[in-house]
């Protein structure tokens, strides 16, 4: 039995302006983590805690493969073409009846469509 790509594999949602849901994989941390680091002043206002839970990248890394707390949970990037803009999350609730949807936009992106 072969290991499937994961990038073959993952959920994208296109839209008709351009943007696109990724379902995120090990490699897209690199980009999630600069747009972190570009953005963390912006990130860290407002209770927003995405700038202090990876404060390196081996961090995102490791919070990209699937959690052992919630494996159901679904983690995408937000794409403008090849470019990251943010992040959206959706954590199934333990009754399945509802979800937590969490996301950011990195700030020079806010107000672009």
């Amino acid at each position: 039995m072969s290991e499937q790509d994961p990038k073959s594999t993952r959920i994208e949602i296109e839209g008709n302006d351009g943007i696109t849901l990724r379902q995120l994989v090990p490699e897209d941390a690199w980009r999630y983590f600069g747009l972190i680091e570009y953005d963390r002043a912006h990130l860290s206002r407002h209770d927003q805690d995405t700038a202090f839970k990876y404060p390196i990248l081996e961090s995102v890394q490791e919070s990209i493969i699937p959690p052992s707390e919630n494996p159901i949970r679904l983690r995408f990037g937000i794409w403008d073409g090849e470019i990251m803009v943010g992040s959206i999350n959706l954590t199934p609730e333990e009754n399945g009846r509802a979800a937590e949807v969490g996301y950011w936009v990195g700030k020079q992106y806010i107000g672009h469509s």
